[in-house]
Protein backbone atom coordinates (compact mmCIF):
# COMPACT_ATOMS: atom_id res chain seq x y z
CA UNK A 1 0.00 0.00 0.00
CA UNK A 2 0.91 3.41 -0.94
CA UNK A 3 1.12 6.30 2.40
CA UNK A 4 1.61 9.58 0.49
CA UNK A 5 2.00 12.28 3.11
CA UNK A 6 3.60 16.23 2.63
CA UNK A 7 6.03 18.08 4.91
CA UNK A 8 8.51 21.41 5.31
CA UNK A 9 11.79 21.24 6.01
CA UNK A 10 11.55 24.68 8.00
CA UNK A 11 14.89 26.53 7.62
CA UNK A 12 16.32 30.08 9.29
CA UNK A 13 19.69 31.79 8.69
CA UNK A 14 20.96 33.32 11.87
CA UNK A 15 24.20 34.48 13.09
CA UNK A 16 25.02 33.41 9.28
CA UNK A 17 24.34 29.94 10.02
CA UNK A 18 21.14 27.89 8.73
CA UNK A 19 19.18 26.03 11.03
CA UNK A 20 16.37 23.63 10.80
CA UNK A 21 13.23 23.01 12.70
CA UNK A 22 12.84 19.60 13.71
CA UNK A 23 10.20 18.06 15.90
CA UNK A 24 9.52 14.82 17.75
CA UNK A 25 6.87 13.24 16.79
CA UNK A 26 4.34 11.32 19.37
CA UNK A 27 3.74 8.26 17.17
CA UNK A 28 6.88 6.41 17.45
CA UNK A 29 9.05 9.64 19.56
CA UNK A 30 11.30 10.11 16.31
CA UNK A 31 12.97 13.14 15.48
CA UNK A 32 11.97 15.21 11.84
CA UNK A 33 10.23 17.42 10.09
CA UNK A 34 6.99 18.70 10.58
CA UNK A 35 4.39 16.60 8.10
CA UNK A 36 1.45 14.71 7.57
CA UNK A 37 -1.25 13.52 5.16
CA UNK A 38 -3.58 15.45 3.13
CA UNK A 39 -7.22 16.45 4.31
CA UNK A 40 -10.21 16.93 1.66
CA UNK A 41 -9.22 18.91 -1.16
CA UNK A 42 -6.23 20.23 -0.29
CA UNK A 43 -2.90 20.43 -2.54
CA UNK A 44 -0.25 19.38 -1.40
CA UNK A 45 1.56 22.48 -0.49
CA UNK A 46 -1.45 23.41 1.49
CA UNK A 47 -1.46 20.24 3.25
CA UNK A 48 2.36 20.62 4.52
CA UNK A 49 1.63 24.59 5.31
CA UNK A 50 -1.41 23.13 7.57
CA UNK A 51 0.96 20.73 9.05
CA UNK A 52 3.77 23.21 9.93
CA UNK A 53 0.99 25.43 11.15
CA UNK A 54 -0.75 22.55 13.33
CA UNK A 55 2.41 20.82 14.59
CA UNK A 56 4.73 23.70 15.34
CA UNK A 57 2.74 27.54 14.79
CA UNK A 58 5.14 28.54 12.18
CA UNK A 59 4.62 30.86 8.93
CA UNK A 60 6.17 30.91 5.93
CA UNK A 61 8.21 34.01 5.27
CA UNK A 62 10.35 32.86 1.83
CA UNK A 63 9.37 29.87 -0.03
CA UNK A 64 12.55 28.34 -1.94
CA UNK A 65 10.28 26.68 -4.86
CA UNK A 66 12.54 23.98 -3.77
CA UNK A 67 10.67 20.22 -3.19
CA UNK A 68 12.45 17.25 -2.26
CA UNK A 69 11.14 13.84 -1.70
CA UNK A 70 12.04 10.84 1.06
CA UNK A 71 10.73 7.36 0.47
CA UNK A 72 10.60 4.45 2.56
CA UNK A 73 9.00 1.30 3.77
CA UNK A 74 7.19 0.18 7.09
CA UNK A 75 5.17 -2.46 8.82
CA UNK A 76 1.78 -1.46 10.80
CA UNK A 77 -0.62 -4.09 11.63
CA UNK A 78 1.52 -6.73 9.85
CA UNK A 79 1.04 -4.73 6.24
CA UNK A 80 3.79 -3.19 4.56
CA UNK A 81 3.88 0.42 3.42
CA UNK A 82 5.74 1.93 0.92
CA UNK A 83 5.75 5.79 2.13
CA UNK A 84 6.38 8.48 0.24
CA UNK A 85 6.54 12.30 1.81
CA UNK A 86 7.49 15.51 -0.26
CA UNK A 87 8.65 17.99 1.08
CA UNK A 88 9.20 21.96 0.39
CA UNK A 89 11.96 23.94 1.71
CA UNK A 90 10.75 27.28 3.53
CA UNK A 91 12.28 30.17 5.25
CA UNK A 92 10.04 30.34 8.40
CA UNK A 93 9.04 32.35 11.37
CA UNK A 94 11.11 31.39 14.71
CA UNK A 95 9.09 31.54 17.09
CA UNK A 96 6.96 28.43 17.53
CA UNK A 97 4.42 26.53 19.99
CA UNK A 98 4.49 22.54 19.57
CA UNK A 99 1.17 20.68 19.78
CA UNK A 100 0.95 18.60 22.35
CA UNK A 101 -1.31 15.95 20.65
CA UNK A 102 1.08 15.63 17.92
CA UNK A 103 4.78 16.57 19.11
CA UNK A 104 6.57 16.13 22.35
CA UNK A 105 10.19 17.99 21.70
CA UNK A 106 10.73 20.42 19.28
CA UNK A 107 13.54 23.06 18.06
CA UNK A 108 16.06 25.22 15.82
CA UNK A 109 18.94 23.23 15.56
CA UNK A 110 22.30 23.72 12.98
CA UNK A 111 22.78 21.46 10.23
CA UNK A 112 25.40 19.45 12.03
CA UNK A 113 23.23 18.65 15.45
CA UNK A 114 19.93 18.11 13.38
CA UNK A 115 21.71 15.13 11.76
CA UNK A 116 22.87 14.00 14.73
CA UNK A 117 19.26 14.77 15.78
CA UNK A 118 17.25 12.75 13.57
CA UNK A 119 16.57 9.58 14.07
CA UNK A 120 16.11 7.78 10.58
CA UNK A 121 18.70 7.61 8.12
CA UNK A 122 16.29 8.63 5.00
CA UNK A 123 15.30 11.60 6.75
CA UNK A 124 19.08 12.51 7.46
CA UNK A 125 19.61 11.89 3.86
CA UNK A 126 16.99 14.54 3.19
CA UNK A 127 18.71 17.41 5.47
CA UNK A 128 21.79 17.16 3.29
CA UNK A 129 19.63 17.23 0.16
CA UNK A 130 18.40 20.32 2.14
CA UNK A 131 21.42 21.82 2.92
CA UNK A 132 23.24 21.08 -0.48
CA UNK A 133 20.12 22.88 -2.21
CA UNK A 134 19.96 25.96 0.13
CA UNK A 135 24.39 26.47 0.02
CA UNK A 136 23.60 25.92 -3.89
CA UNK A 137 21.20 28.54 -4.38
CA UNK A 138 22.76 31.27 -1.83
CA UNK A 139 25.55 31.07 -4.17
CA UNK A 140 24.23 31.28 -7.01
CA UNK A 141 20.99 33.64 -7.66
CA UNK A 142 19.84 34.75 -4.14
CA UNK A 143 17.08 33.05 -4.11
CA UNK A 144 17.46 33.60 -0.36
CA UNK A 145 16.06 36.60 1.34
CA UNK A 146 19.43 36.83 3.14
Amino acid sequence: MIDVSYGVIPLTLKDNQWLFFLVQHKNGLHWGFPKGHAENNETPKQSALRELKEEADLDPVNDLSISLEEKYTFEKKGETFNKQVHYFLMETTTEYKLDPVETVDGGWFTYAHAKEKITFSESQRLLEKAYQEIKKQSHNDSVLIR
